[in-house]
């Protein structure tokens, strides 16, 4: 199993607060605070910003609770939770004991055939969680920096990298130059 500790945020967080919510080393954030939780990606932000541009929103009025992630999210039951916490004491966090873990990732691999990325959000507190994934590419792709992609002109379009459709040039008609950097490098 893979575990990445992600940011969390409320649905009710705007799209460009819920993008600074990523946590370095990371390329998502978690939206929900229960059992509805989701893995939402800077690119699904992105992409959803862009929009609200285009269509004359400011991008600060839209909800990440909006957004609807490209990720498919584990459609099994999580794994019973022990009382027992081999992460610290009882109650301090919910854990997968290693024979659930087993459970976990048989379902996971059963429910997907191992090709797509599955995962299940487990609750670590108010500002973030961990995502169990049996993918290692998916957990890679996770724990990568995050890297900005930005058109010049106006409106401004974000992507990342892997959403640039042509190498150094804007999705949008407009089709400005793109430069990209690493997030937090201006």
């Amino acid at each position: 199993m893979q575990r990445i500790v992600l940011g969390r945020v409320k649905p009710t967080l705007s799209l460009p607060q819920a993008l600074d919510k990523i946590r370095a080393g990371t390329r998502a954030v978690v939206v929900g605070d229960g059992h509805g939780s989701r893995v939402v990606t800077a690119g699904d932000i992105f992409e959803a910003m862009n929009e609200a541009l285009d269509a004359g929103k400011d991008p600060k009025s839209v909800e990440i609770g909006e957004v609807k992630p490209t990720l498919p999210r584990v459609a099994v039951e999580a794994p019973p939770v022990t009382t027992t916490d081999r992460f610290g004491p009882p109650g301090s966090r919910p854990s997968l004991t290693f024979p659930e873990e087993d459970r976990f990732r048989s379902l996971l691999m059963a429910k997907d055939g191992g090709k797509e990325p599955r995962y299940l959000v487990e609750e670590i507190g108010p500002e973030g969680a961990v995502i169990v994934t049996s993918s290692e590419a998916f957990a890679g792709h996770l724990a990568k920096s995050l890297t900005i992609c930005k058109c010049a002109g106006e409106p401004v379009h974000r992507f990342e990298p892997d959403q640039v459709r042509v190498p150094g040039v804007c999705n949008r008609p407009h089709g400005r130059p793109v430069t990209c950097s690493q997030a937090g490098i201006v």
